[in-house]
């Protein structure tokens, strides 16, 4: 199961950084915004809504 479990996050950041570069367009861009994002993960704004939430709650625990 470990294997798994570090194989999704493997692929989950070839995809972000190798296949999209998005790592690359937020260092490029400081105000690169999670609609932007959103639009390239899953060419649209399917799903914008809980990934706002989802970084709101992340920005509020990195904050702390």
């Amino acid at each position: 199961m470990e294997i798994a479990i570090s194989y999704s996050w493997e692929v989950a950041g070839w995809y972000w950084i190798k296949l999209k570069k998005i790592n690359n367009k937020i260092s490029e861009d400081s105000d690169f915004s999670v609609e932007e994002v959103t639009k390239i993960i899953n060419a649209g704004d399917k799903a914008l809504d809980e990934r706002k939430k989802a970084y709101e709650k992340c920005c509020e625990k990195i904050k702390k």
